[in-house]
């Protein structure tokens, strides 16, 4: 046994933090293989989620790559207890290093995870509405919905990001002097509210940001 396979067999064992308080031999492989049906469990409820947040090509390539993995992972394990071919100690080495490995395919599996919910945040942010067709008409029909406290309506011709950076509330329709002095600039007793228009892919007229200002 080399002394560089050496040093992986002891990184193994001591990856498993319950072995100073197994008694025997056997108690720590059998700890070590619950533990690596444990991480196998969650290895597949965080695949399960993966695979539902992609398309058909998407989903093609994840069971493709997840074969290629198991496949190496198997044969890592099997290289791994090696180191003690012959031993008593050989499953423990087995088990630790699928459990090794298979946490980091999860940590994997997670970032995936994050990123695919970030890319659908981002597109849900970046939604252009309906709009209308021109600044004034759009301008209009926010602000009847706007003074409605209709954010249904708002949001066929104001994107996301416009609407929650409004303070929706039940008083907004009642502000005092609420009145639309132009296109682009809502007016009430204490301040007044710019509407940033902007053109969607159709060149239709939409609010997309919005900014208070006090008086």
């Amino acid at each position: 046994m080399t002394l560089t396979r050496i040093r992986l067999a002891l990184l193994v064992i001591l990856a498993v933090p319950f072995l100073v308080q197994a008694q025997s031999q056997q108690e720590m492989n059998q700890d070590a293989l619950k533990q690596s049906e444990a991480a196998d469990k969650e290895l597949n409820a965080v695949y399960k989620k993966v695979f539902a947040t992609l398309d058909d090509e998407g989903k093609e390539l994840l069971k493709a790559s997840q074969r290629a993995w198991l496949a190496y992972r198997e044969a890592e394990a099997k290289f791994a207890a090696d180191e003690m071919r012959g031993g008593s100690a050989a499953p423990l080495i087995y088990s630790g290093a699928m459990t090794r490995m298979t946490q980091s395919r999860i940590h994997r599996l997670h970032e995936v995870l994050s990123e695919t919910t970030a890319e659908e945040n981002m597109a849900k942010t970046e939604a252009e509405p309906e709009g209308a067709n021109s600044a004034k008409n759009a301008g209009e029909i926010f602000f009847k919905a706007y003074s409605h406290h209709d954010r249904k309506a708002a949001a066929k011709v104001a994107n996301d990001t416009a609407l929650n950076e409004l303070i929706w509330d039940a008083k907004a329709g009642n502000a005092e002097g609420l009145k639309l002095m132009d296109p682009t600039h809502i007016y009430y007793v204490g301040g007044s509210i710019e509407l940033k228009m902007k053109k969607n892919a159709e060149g239709r007229w939409y609010v997309g940001a919005v900014s208070m200002t006090a008086d």
